[in-house]
């Protein structure tokens, strides 16, 4: 009559086959995850600001308001993924009222240094004008050769909404 209980041996080689299968299973899916999320990744920030000449350098300076005749919106782009990654585009989205109906529209900035492939751990800077044709900024990003936008911290958009309407009100 057989025993309904398998001979340790069995059991051994049991526990053996599936803890094999569940580290090659955890292996597969830590492989996908690493395969996905190796590329590039670009960390957007904004600020309001104005360019200064000092000897044969530029800087971009922050500035309080967006009064001042020069002021510019400046974005810096920096890749944080590991490895390169194309910016093709800056923009944003913005709300502005005709009467009193909203408007919604988006906007790109167009800046010589754009398109531009980045390294890990490079950054980008560039600028845009015109800031009073904006009208109400609710976001400011970039886009990567994917199409994938990557957004400026809601932070960075606030400060550059109020100096933006602090230089109305003094215009």
């Amino acid at each position: 009559m057989p025993s309904s209980s398998a001979p340790p041996k069995d059991w051994l080689g049991l526990s053996i086959a599936l803890y094999g299968a569940f580290l090659a299973t955890v292996v597969f899916f830590w492989n996908v995850y690493t395969w996905r999320t190796n590329r590039g990744k670009l960390k957007v920030r904004c600020f309001v600001g104005r360019r200064v000449v000092q000897k044969e350098a530029s800087v971009l300076l922050p500035v309080d308001d967006g009064s001042v005749p020069d002021a510019l919106l400046v974005y810096n782009v920096t890749n944080v993924g590991t490895q390169p990654i194309t910016v093709a585009n800056l923009g944003g989205s913005h709300r502005r009222w005709r009467g009193w109906v909203p408007e919604r529209g988006e906007f790109i900035t167009l800046d010589r240094n754009v398109p531009a492939t980045l390294s890990p751990s490079d950054y980008l800077s560039a600028t845009r004008d015109q800031l009073s044709a904006l009208g109400w900024i609710t976001t400011v990003f970039a886009i990567d050769s994917l199409g994938q936008r990557s957004l400026a911290p809601s932070e960075d958009v606030r400060k550059v909404r109020k100096a933006i309407a602090r230089g109305r009100s003094r215009a």
